[in-house]
């Protein structure tokens, strides 16, 4: 886990404000910043594990752009899918999602924990 995703593993556990995060993200020197109207998570809304391991509630997707999304999570699944998985099981696009203090790879709408 490099020093980046350790800062927003804690925001996306709760551990750390929006605001702590992109002081964190600042002093480590890092040109990402959590935007307060897309990526503000409340406390309810921290993803969870469900009752068979799955994420649950709300995350950040990572595509690549420079930017993260907040995203709904319902059963370690997206609510709608963000690239395509490929007949020989690859994807077009990479993309994350960093929930509950986790980074899952996104596949379609399913995502695994890596």
């Amino acid at each position: 886990m490099t020093h980046m995703d350790a800062i927003l593993a804690a925001y996306t556990s709760a551990a750390a404000t929006l605001e702590e995060t992109n002081e964190a993200l600042r002093a480590a020197g890092t040109g990402l910043r959590l935007d307060p109207q897309r990526c503000r998570l409340e406390p309810d809304e921290q993803a969870v594990l469900d009752e068979h391991g799955l994420a649950e509630g709300w995350g950040l997707l990572d595509t690549g752009t420079g930017s993260l999304e907040k995203v709904e999570i319902r059963h370690g699944r997206l609510i709608q899918p963000v690239n395509e998985v490929q007949a020989d099981g690859h994807v077009n696009m990479p993309a994350f999602v960093l929930a509950g203090g986790r980074r899952y790879a996104v596949r379609g709408a399913v995502l695994e924990e890596v």
